[in-house]
């Protein structure tokens, strides 16, 4: 991405312009946050600065960063290779958009997970998503990331029920993956619950306040 988001806090996320969002799908106009994110449909172009660059709204540079985000990442056709994430999670305290896009000691943070498969000495600058990502699921998917694999079906012959939860606001995990995990192979066994405004490690209010928890999406198993 070449451009940083704001060092405030971004336009979407301020009062001002929180109510048109969210209140949107099942979520309510009065919550301080995006209840339903994937109800929510904006575009980052509307907050473009008309006048210079101010705090209420967005460079060109900035709209484009914004919506890198929420497409994540493509190949050169535009076609996604990842999750993007969902609007709701710009600003969430530590581990937001800032924190993705800061270098820790002068480089991405878990950069190091990288260099398991390209070696110490590996230049992250030079990684492509594109064309290095299918090396890294080649070597570390059987013993790391490979949790997409199996099936189900006897835990749930047994009786085994499953509830799998994200918090929407995840800055971190893209909640989209755990959506696309569910849908893959929890299904038939359990149910997908949401915590709306939920981030990594904390949520819009309390962040130790378990009644924000939410099922948003729920589909019980049936037999």
């Amino acid at each position: 991405m070449g451009h940083n988001q704001p060092e405030a806090s971004p336009p979407m996320a301020q009062p001002a312009y929180l109510g048109n969002l969210s209140g949107m799908g099942s979520g309510l106009r009065s919550d301080p946050f995006i209840g339903d994110p994937k109800a929510c449909r904006f575009d980052p172009g509307e907050l473009t600065c008309r006048d210079g660059d101010r705090a209420d709204c967005l460079t060109e540079g900035e709209v484009a960063t914004v919506r890198a985000f929420y497409s994540g990442p493509t190949d050169r056709a535009g076609r996604p290779l990842f999750y993007g994430w969902l609007p709701g999670s710009e600003a969430t305290g530590f581990f937001d958009w800032k924190f993705l896009q800061s270098r820790p000691n002068g480089r991405p943070a878990f950069v190091s997970l990288f260099k398991w498969v390209f070696g110490r000495d590996w230049d992250w600058s030079g990684f492509q998503v594109e064309r290095d990502m299918a090396t890294v699921d080649a070597a570390l998917g059987p013993i790391v990331n490979d949790a997409t694999r199996g099936s189900l079906r006897a835990f749930r012959d047994r009786g085994g029920k499953l509830i799998v939860y994200h918090g929407w606001a995840d800055s971190l995990v893209p909640p989209d993956q755990t959506v696309a995990f569910y849908e893959r192979l929890v299904r038939d066994a359990g149910g997908l619950c949401a915590y709306p405004a939920k981030a990594w490690w904390r949520g819009a209010g309390d962040p130790n306040d378990a009644t924000n928890f939410v099922c948003s999406v729920s589909r019980p198993a049936t037999p």
